[in-house]
């Protein structure tokens, strides 16, 4: 997995990743946090977890491992935000260097809802590949942020407890699942555009697990793409599978960050 599908990986958490080139194994538009967890975030410094993230598309697979935390110590972060750190790494046969991301993060973040722009949730961005030093990112470059549901999605529903044993330990949990079915038709010269989509959500929270409370996480997406009537020489994608698993393989307290700003006149950036 190469820098630039790490990056989105840790991106992903707060927006949905855009569309990677032909044959990377990526579940397009998926999310590794599901919105409903953001209103479920206990912002308590020291806090981390550690997920395994597989995906599955095109006949492809790929594994990663995400750490996220809430650092203690460091810089301080303005009145009514805090820092949000993540660090990608490959797992398996995969290639690439780790990724580390962080973000200064609203607390209002906790009272998103559907629709909303999930950039004015953020104020700074920092990145750091592998070895290389930490520099800024654009906020403004990154696509789609607009949160697909908050706290008042209604169309997650819970299924009652279920205990599940995870590379965590066992753990009693609620689980919430959601169904969504859309079709999009769009006029076209002598036919219409028909696009299908189904996503399969389910996700497990415990509230003995730190952050979002998240313990398991499965999307199973489908898309579909066809003309009507059907046109000579026009392709149509067929029914594409597309599969996201994460499961929590750790926790705990005590984190502390994993990149130190850059100093820059003096004085370190970020606040």
């Amino acid at each position: 997995m190469n820098k630039k599908l790490l990056i989105l990986l840790c991106l992903s958490i707060f927006a949905p990743a855009s569309p990677l080139s032909p044959g990377m194994c990526r579940a397009e538009n998926g999310f590794f946090i599901p919105r409903v967890a953001f209103s479920r975030l206990v912002i308590a410094p020291g806090s981390w977890c550690r997920y395994l993230v597989t995906e599955e598309s095109m006949g492809g697979r790929d594994s990663s491992t995400l750490y996220i935390a809430i650092p203690a110590g460091g810089e301080a972060a303005p009145k009514g935000h805090f820092w949000f750190e993540m660090k990608g790494e490959p797992v398996g046969e995969a290639e690439g260097e780790p990724v580390i991301v962080r973000l200064l993060v609203s607390e209002e973040l906790r009272r998103c809802a559907r629709g909303d722009s999930l950039g004015d949730y953020l104020s700074s961005i920092y990145i750091k590949e592998g070895e290389e030093p930490v520099r800024m990112g654009d906020l403004g470059a990154l696509p789609q942020l607009e949160a697909e549901g908050g706290r008042t999605d209604s169309s997650w529903i819970s299924r009652g407890t279920e205990r599940l044993d995870t590379g965590a330990g066992a753990m009693l949990c609620e689980r919430f699942e959601q169904i969504l079915n859309h079709e999009k038709k769009i006029p076209a010269k002598g036919a219409t555009l028909i696009k299908k989509t189904r996503d399969a959500q389910t996700a497990w929270f415990c509230e003995d697990v730190p952050l979002f409370q998240m313990v398991r996480y499965s999307a199973d997406r489908l898309r579909e793409t066809r003309m009507d009537p059907p046109i000579a020489g026009v392709p149509v994608s067929g029914a594409r599978a597309l599969r996201t698993r994460v499961e929590l393989i750790g926790y705990g307290t005590g984190a502390r960050t994993l990149m130190p700003l850059p100093v820059s006149g003096g004085r370190r950036n970020g606040g």
